[in-house]
């Protein structure tokens, strides 16, 4: 029955085909959510609401979707393809934004999402959303790197300070020594 439906597509449905396989090439981030009745202006509100924050929100018939997750990398996505979705996608994978957005939006429930070619559930979406910027991460790196190299440089030096330090008061015990040579010979 779904190859039947497969098969027999007027040009509109091609087009609306070739744009969400054109979806799923460009964007690194597609969110699946499923559409609590709505009206058409609530719905442009929230989606201006997407675009504000550099995302997009998508709707797709799900024989459609069907047909363009069939027999490809996109297989596992079809299970959530019942209801009336809506997917919010991206060309970067800016889940903070999106997470922040569809908690304020009661009326889109998210049921799971592909990002960078790894297909996560909703507790893994949101998991993702509560880490840190990438930039901290990479700071705290750095900064655990120069610890390391710093103590080894510590350990490696503190040798030589010893020795610089205890030269040091050596020789000021030769000049005081010497000071108080002379003036014992000079008495």
């Amino acid at each position: 029955m779904l190859n039947e439906k497969l098969k027999s597509t007027n040009p509109y449905e091609e087009f609306i085909y070739k744009q969400c396989q054109k979806m799923f090439q460009e964007s690194k981030m597609i969110l699946v959510c499923q559409k609590l009745p709505i009206g058409p202006g609530l719905q442009r509100k929230i989606r201006n609401n997407f675009l504000r924050e550099g995302l997009d929100l998508q709707f797709f018939s799900n024989l459609l979707m069907r047909r363009a997750c069939h027999d490809n990398q996109y297989v596992n996505m079809m299970p959530w393809f019942v209801g009336q979705n809506l997917y919010v996608t991206g060309k970067e994978p800016n889940i903070v934004a999106a997470t922040k957005v569809l908690r304020k939006t009661p009326q889109l429930i998210l049921l799971g999402g592909l990002v960078e070619d790894c297909l996560l559930t909703q507790d893994g979406v949101m998991n993702i959303a509560k880490l840190p910027p990438i930039e901290n991460l990479l700071g705290e790196f750095v900064i655990i790197l120069n610890l390391a190299a710093w103590k080894t440089l510590s350990l490696l030096g503190s040798h030589q300070h010893t020795l610089a330090v205890n030269l040091d008061q050596y020789i000021r015990q030769c000049q005081e020594e010497a000071a108080g040579k002379k003036t014992e010979d000079q008495a």
